[in-house]
């Protein structure tokens, strides 16, 4: 269990979780609260549990008594390494009988747990199959309404249409550089940001595997030479796509980069991925932390939960590279008027831990 506070002039409860081995056999959480001199009778505890970005659970408990349960039974099990987080806001009201909704709130404190899953979840079968069509120099994995087109010079996600409207205005594809402050711009960093500028676009495939997996999908394998800088080599990634039945992808890679002519690994700025959207996906969303920009600095004055914002607001944000970053991300879902868009999601960060980063920018690199 952790706790995260927002303002330390309003901390006023701590949030302890008793006993993690009830809920991890199938009981409920306890929550105890301290100190228990700060309550006042008209105090009220509401607890939210977030279960991957949807709200499950949500309940208004009286603060006389600083222990209480949450039930657990009717919500949904988790999947190996997903995650489930338990967020409690302390409200103050004006008397403990009224209803919640009769008085004004006013938010005193905040804290979270993050819970891991313990048993691996079953997908419901899905009765479409997934399709690998060749030619032309590139390759498309299509199933039902969904095609993703390949470039297999590059290995670049080239065109990603669901039931023929396109969503991508420019390829998608590994990434490991990023715009440069200012102040590094003018110091030891921008060497390092020139170098992985052009990484990707320098880029040319050096072999290429069309397979299946034990499940029967196909695969596409792409294994890339980085090109160089300066003379000098900057490494190789190894991209395997593979297409769940019903459309979604998943990119997995590996970097190998080069060391620098003086025997020195060399820095990378970020690893990542790049891509363009349509201009009529300006609507975008994000479970993780927020609700406004934030770092990795100060992702402990960050709520979590599901935001919602514009692109076009990002234009408001400040002009350096962190313009428009949200750490800690999970997933973030860009749409547009018509509630279309694309989701991503990482299936890799370590539970309770910081996620992905989102950098969003109103206008291409």
């Amino acid at each position: 269990a952790s706790y995260t506070g927002f303002d330390p002039a309003e901390e006023l409860y701590r949030l302890h979780w008793e006993d993690p081995s009830l809920y991890t056999s199938g009981g409920d959480i306890r929550l105890s609260v301290a100190p228990i001199e700060t309550f006042d009778p008209g105090d009220k505890l509401q607890v939210e549990a977030w279960d991957n970005g949807l709200l499950v659970l949500t309940e208004l408990v009286e603060a006389h008594d600083n222990r209480f349960d949450v039930p657990t039974s009717g919500w949904p099990t988790l999947g190996t390494g997903q995650e489930r987080v338990v967020t409690l806001t302390a409200l103050r009201q004006g008397s403990h009988a009224a209803p919640a909704s009769s008085a004004p709130e006013q938010r005193v404190a905040f804290a979270e747990l993050a819970l891991e899953g313990l048993f691996q979840g079953s997908a419901a079968p899905s009765e479409l199959e997934v399709e690998a069509i060749e030619g032309f120099g590139r390759t498309v994995l299509q199933s039902g309404a969904v095609s993703a087109t390949f470039d297999d010079a590059t290995g670049a996600l080239v065109s990603y249409q669901k039931q023929g409207v396109e969503h991508l205005a420019g390829p998608m594809r590994p990434n490991f550089w990023r715009p440069g402050r200012v102040d590094e711009l003018a110091g030891s960093a921008a060497a390092t940001l020139a170098r992985w500028k052009d990484a990707m676009g320098d880029s040319r495939v050096g072999v290429r595997t069309l397979g299946q997996l034990m499940q029967g999908k196909p695969y596409l394998g792409y294994d890339l030479d980085l090109g160089t800088y300066q003379g000098g080599p900057r490494g190789t990634v190894q991209l395997v796509w593979t297409m769940e039945p019903g459309g979604s992808l998943e990119l997995n890679f590996n970097l190998h980069p080069s060391t620098l002519p003086d025997g020195s690994p060399g820095e990378l700025p970020q690893v990542g991925m790049a891509f363009d959207l349509d201009r009529r996906f300006d609507h975008w969303s994000w479970y993780g932390r927020g609700p406004g920009v934030n770092t990795l600095d100060d992702l402990g004055t960050a709520r979590w939960g599901r935001f919602t914002g514009r692109v076009q607001d990002e234009r408001q944000l400040s002009s350096t590279g962190l313009q428009g970053t949200r750490s800690g991300t999970r997933s973030t879902t860009f749409l547009d008027a018509e509630q279309r868009g694309l989701s991503v999601t990482t299936m890799s960060a370590p539970v309770g831990r910081e996620g992905f980063e989102v950098c969003v920018y109103p206008q291409p690199w």
